[in-house]
């Protein structure tokens, strides 16, 4: 299999790992500040085990290594993942994953600027075929208002930005940085987050979501 086609591969999992989001955030009871801090400490929990199984002793020189580079997919991926769990509570799953597919509209012509990559003829179809369900979806009634759309599309700029700045990078190792990502979250939503609040229903769809649909979702991005 050539690496082109496993990182398809790639790819697709991870649409499949993160289209589990909405369902599984909706079987959450606690609010968005507890949602977005126990999802981001599973997440890092399990990204942490990854990065130690795949550098063991070099660990810390593997999260040194990752540079500016890294920094910033870091932090591009904390807002993106941390403005979708908020934008979920603000608008329907529909509306926030149909803006989230402007992403790779977003990365292809910031790739195109940033690193002379050509936009093909059929990805300018599916690029113009996604635009189409988006307006329509945005421009319907109950789209989410301004809170709901606004952050779906900071999410969208954001995860784009980590795109090109991953595939620029090529040589660097990013699943540091995605493991760093969701300790931001942690640092910053932590403290106004409510543990007391989170059952056993809760704690479930919480590790499902940190360790399944972001954690996985997101190494299985990173290697595609």
């Amino acid at each position: 299999m050539s690496s082109r086609r496993r990182g398809q591969l790639y790819i697709a999992a991870a649409a499949a790992a993160w289209s589990t989001a909405g369902g599984l955030q909706r079987e959450l009871g606690v609010d968005t500040t507890t949602q977005l801090a126990g999802r981001a400490l599973f997440a890092f929990l399990a990204l942490a085990l990854v990065v130690s199984l795949r550098y063991r002793g070099g660990t810390i020189a593997a999260f040194r290594g990752m540079g500016i580079a890294g920094l910033g997919v870091a932090v591009c991926t904390a807002v993106a993942s941390g403005t979708f769990i908020v934008a979920l509570n603000h608008a329907t799953v529909a509306n926030v994953l149909f803006i989230q597919a402007v992403a790779p509209i977003v990365a292809a012509l910031l790739a195109w600027i940033a690193l002379g990559e050509w936009v093909t003829a059929r990805a300018g179809v599916a690029m113009g075929v996604a635009l189409v369900g988006v307006g329509l979806m945005v421009g319907g009634p109950g789209s989410g208002g301004v809170i709901g759309v606004g952050l779906s599309l900071l999410m969208t700029v954001a995860f784009a930005v980590s795109v090109v700045i991953t595939r620029s990078r090529r040589d660097i190792s990013m699943t540091p940085a995605i493991c760093l990502s969701q300790l931001l979250i942690v640092l910053v939503v932590g403290p106004f987050a409510h543990p007391s609040s989170v059952g056993q229903h809760d704690l479930l769809f919480l590790i499902l979501m940190g360790v399944g649909q972001m954690g996985l979702g997101l190494v299985l991005f990173t290697m595609g």
